[in-house]
């Protein structure tokens, strides 16, 4: 990779991937999900990348024609 934006550019794609995975997959109720990206090249550690999300679901509200 050519440099630091383009390692970003690259992480974040792959952040952006994982994380609708998880977010389709997840129970509707649980807690804190975490993932990281960790980019590396032949010298080491290069940047981590972390998405941190929780989903909360609402009790169904009732739907009236005022708003």
């Amino acid at each position: 990779m050519s440099g630091p934006r383009a390692v970003q550019a690259e992480a974040a794609k792959s952040v952006a991937d994982m994380a609708r995975d998880a977010v389709l997959s997840a129970p509707l109720t649980g807690g804190r999900q975490e993932m990281a990206i960790d980019v590396r090249d032949a010298g080491g550690p290069v940047m981590q990348v972390t998405f941190c999300f929780e989903i909360e679901s609402f009790t169904s509200r009732s739907h009236s024609r005022d708003h």
